[in-house]
């Protein structure tokens, strides 16, 4: 697993995408359990609607996060949200 969102369909869904572009949609689940189920060092969630692997992380700033992710124009961009900025600041820089 490389990056999870908040399905577009349903929000109580998450949609788990893997190294190879699949993505599997996981019912009813959030993302405190989610979180719960993945290795705490790899994973970190950076918004509220956004959990990326560490190794999908190719470079980020106070507010964004470039990944290794392929989007629809280059390479995938999020937002790191100022709750999350903290947890995934220490889990970076280590």
């Amino acid at each position: 697993v490389l990056y999870i969102a908040t399905s577009a369909i349903d929000s109580r869904d998450k949609a788990a995408t893997f190294d190879d572009g699949s993505v599997l949609i996981l019912k009813n689940i959030s993302f405190e359990k989610l979180l719960s189920l993945l290795p705490f060092d790899k994973f970190c969630q950076i918004n509220k609607q956004e959990i990326i692997a560490l190794r999908a992380v190719r470079y980020f700033s106070h507010d964004e996060i470039m990944t290794n992710l392929p989007a629809d124009e280059g390479l995938l961009t999020l937002h790191l949200s100022e709750a999350y900025r903290s947890a995934f600041m220490q889990k970076t820089i280590r």
